[in-house]
This record gives structure tokens, C-alpha cells and sequence, in this order.
């Protein structure tokens, strides 16, 4: 609702919804690029492998993928987050990304590990594909 607001002339593209089934809405090659930040480890890890093997179908052709997840492997709620709400987090190992990143057959064009303290995470990946 901000970003429609402080937009008004890109009002219609900016969507809200649950991101699997949006994807898997999407015609073949409809995307030309994706930027997931902060988002993927909130889907249950049992949807992680649809998104991303949707995420490459609407892709087009030498476009690129952005995202972020922790680095170890994790399911949880943690109630209170930020004062106010539960929060879902849900995410793999960074091994078991980069082996299904190629099972997929992503290009991985580089990652890179992010080690601070955000949001209760201490390591943080980055690939781009």
C-alpha cells in the first residue's frame, strides 16, 4: 500500500500475494529478472524447490536471480519479532541451495557470505545466478 502511494503511476504493478502461486501464475519466460531478498526463507522449506524451479521457468533466457538465505539449515517461529508479530523463518543448509541450484541447472554466476549480526541471523548467503 506504500509503495502504491509514494508510486501512484506504477500503482497496478505493484502486487501483493503469496509469491509461489504468483510465480506459478506466470507465463513461460514472462520475467526478466528476480530479485528475492529477505523472502524465500519465509515460504515452508517444503515449497523452496517449486519456487525456485518456477523462478527458472519464468525467467527469461540469460536474465538473472538474486536471493538471500541463512546459511545453516532452520524452521522456526519466533514469536514477538520486532515487538509486534510471529515471524516463520524456514530455510536449508547452503550446501543443499548450491547442489539444488544445479540440479536445477542455474548458473551460478557468484555467491557471497555475509557474516554480521541482522535480524538474529549471523551468516548470511547471497546468490546470483
Amino acid at each position: 500500500k506504500l509503495a502504491q502511494e509514494s508510486y501512484p503511476e506504477f500503482k497496478e504493478r505493484f502486487l501483493v500475494g503469496e509469491m509461489l502461486n504468483f510465480v506459478k501464475s506466470l507465463p513461460d519466460d514472462s520475467l526478466c529478472g528476480v530479485l528475492c531478498l529477505n523472502t524465500i526463507f519465509h515460504l515452508p522449506r517444503v515449497s523452496h524447490v517449486e519456487l525456485l524451479t518456477q523462478l527458472h521457468r519464468t525467467l527469461q533466457p540469460n536474465t538473472q536471480l538474486l536471493f538471500n538465505v541463512a546459511e545453516s539449515a532452520s524452521e522456526d517461529l519466533q514469536s514477538n519479532w520486532l515487538g509486534s508479530s510471529t515471524m516463520f523463518w524456514s530455510h536449508f543448509s547452503a550446501d543443499w541451495y548450491e547442489l539444488t541450484l544445479k540440479q536445477l541447472e542455474y548458473e551460478m554466476l557468484w555467491k557471497y557470505k555475509h557474516v554480521s549480526q541482522f535480524m538474529g541471523e549471523r551468516e548470511v548467503m547471497w546468490y546470483f545466478l
